[in-house]
């Protein structure tokens, strides 16, 4: 677990393991060398270093929207205390806390915040409105301590408010401790001496236990450094100007990584073999289909259909086998966008890259599997912003964006290949899926429906909503335009009258509208509006 930036969370969104492949051969493996010092006197002492804790919980998903997720909930207990120990804590030194915090409030609530008995602040959190289901507060700042014990309290205020909850999105303590070897194996960086010249002098203080210090700032390219002989006073010595991250290592406390249930990796080598054709030659992609194992054979029916209807050279990848090589086995969207990537990089021309990507399987906003009945088969990418109902969103677009600057899904991105998904949950539903695309080609499917283009737009209760309609339109406007033989058939929500019930505003000659559109048949159905994100 270690920070990232983009996403503020120190937890992997898509997975709680990592793996790394260790391949037994006949050669000589990689070994961890010796770091050189510098052989001139150190111009700096460098006896302490920067260490660095959190707290966060990945729980509660508060809209059911975006990639950020909860602990520590507070509804009936308001207060919660959070210790972070930090031995030899130079205490004339401030000590850097963030504390990240949400709520579910009709009203204003505040969260008062306190360090070892002392008030800090308080984080205020503006109630929720009918776009933003849950809204955010922060502190960020320097506090002053005089223990080794850090005790982080929150008291949540609800002002009165039974139906306000809160939760904690993590906390973070950046504290300065002296160099002092405690009897366990202990990461340190100086954050400082990126800013100082010359060369520096590392100085661990009771470290006869100590047994080597690896260098792991390059994680690729380890070294170390080993003492001739065991020292109460163990020192070395660094170029300065770099914030180097460093591991005091005692044989009496290695770590053991565990073992997964399958612990065999099957050859593969897509990079290798994915341009060859049935004769082993090199032939451009055209379309890839991306499925879970258990849906591959019906994915490959809908390849065979695709290479049929239009001489498309179409491959098809499991998710297993792009997670294998791609990302060690990890599920991670990356990996998926990464091997599109890599297909649309290498084509034999600009004018031969890949076209079209299918993905074959639902999607969630839960990667992990913590809700009950989920559908996180082939995975989406979501917003770090999960609040807002028109800023909070989902999108497969991210798979098809493929120059080298694309990726974080601002709008200067653009798609340079047409991506699509079929929301299949089961293999049974893959199968009656491409069953329909097989029909669609029969001669019994031809018919006049295949020119209606159903639009359906939500209703507008607030004024902001009034997109849903116009952006109806302008798609609608904008097909038939283009395609003059295109028949646009527009159900407008607030064209028809909405009727009152025990069970909410109903529009029941909506529903008949739809259902009549979608028994004549239409060659698409598009609905723009909300999706009962009450549940």
């Amino acid at each position: 677990k270690m920070f990232n930036a983009e996403s503020n969370t120190h937890i992997n969104c898509y997975t709680n393991k990592t793996y790394y492949y260790i391949n037994v051969g006949s050669g000589f493996g990689k070994r961890i060398s010796a770091f050189v010092q510098p052989t001139a006197a150190a111009n700096q002492q460098i006896n302490t270093f920067h260490d660095y804790k959190f707290h966060e919980k990945d729980e509660y998903n508060l809209a059911f929207l975006g990639r950020r997720w909860f602990g520590d909930r507070f509804d009936i207990e308001n207060t919660k205390t959070f210790t972070f120990n930090m031995p030899d804590l130079v205490t004339t030194q401030p000590v850097n806390l963030k504390v990240y915090v949400a709520a579910v409030s009709p009203v204003v609530s505040t969260m008062e915040l306190i360090v070892n008995g002392n008030s800090v602040t308080g984080i205020n959190m503006p109630a929720n409105s009918d776009r933003v289901l849950a809204t955010q507060g922060s502190y960020i700042g320097d506090v002053n301590v005089n223990t080794n014990e850090i005790e982080v309290t929150l008291n949540y205020n609800n002002q009165g408010n039974p139906s306000a909850v809160a939760y904690v999105d993590y906390i973070s303590v950046e504290a300065e401790r002296l160099l002092n070897f405690n009897g366990k194996q202990f990461q340190f960086t100086n954050k400082n001496v990126a800013i100082a010249s010359g060369i520096g002098q590392y100085n661990i203080s009771n470290a006869s236990d100590v047994s080597e210090v690896w260098d792991v700032s390059d994680i690729y390219n380890v070294t170390n450094f080993v003492p001739t002989e065991p020292a109460n006073n163990l020192t070395f010595k660094a170029n300065l100007g770099e914030a180097k991250t460093y591991v005091a290592v005692t044989s009496k406390d290695y770590f053991t990584p565990s073992y997964d249930r399958n612990t065999t990796v099957v050859n593969q080598n897509i990079k290798g073999t994915i341009f060859n054709d049935a004769n082993g030659n090199f032939k451009d992609i055209d379309y890839l289909i991306v499925a879970p194992a258990n849906m591959v054979s019906q994915a490959e029916r809908l390849a065979e259909i695709n290479r049929g209807q239009y001489n498309l050279n179409v491959k098809v990848l499991s998710l297993e086998q792009i997670y294998t090589e791609f990302s060690t086995g990890n599920q991670d969207v990356g990996a998926i966008r990464n091997v599109v990537k890599y297909i649309y990089d290498n084509a034999s021309a600009p004018a031969n890259r890949i076209k079209y990507l299918c993905l074959l399987g639902d999607a969630s906003f839960d990667y992990k599997d913590r809700i009950n009945n989920n559908t996180n088969i082939v995975p989406s990418w979501y917003s770090y912003n999960s609040f807002s109902l028109t800023d909070s969103f989902v999108s497969d677009d991210f798979y098809g964006m493929m120059d080298d600057t694309e990726g974080n899904m601002n709008t200067s991105n653009k798609l340079d290949i047409a991506v699509g998904r079929i929301l299949a949950k089961t293999p049974q539903q893959a199968k009656e899926m491409v069953d329909k695309v097989a029909s669609y080609y029969t001669k019994e499917s031809f018919g006049a429906w295949r020119n209606n283009f159903v639009l359906v737009s939500d209703d507008v209760d607030k004024d902001w909503e009034g997109i849903l309609q116009e952006t109806t339109d302008e798609i609608g406007n904008l097909v038939s335009n283009e395609k003059s033989f295109i028949n646009s058939v527009k159900i407008h929500t607030d064209a028809y009258q909405q009727e009152s019930s025990a069970g909410g505003d109903r529009y029941p000659q909506v529903n008949t509208a739809f259902v009549n559109a979608v028994d004549n048949g239409a060659l698409v159905v598009n609905y723009f509006g909300h999706g009962g994100e009450d549940g």
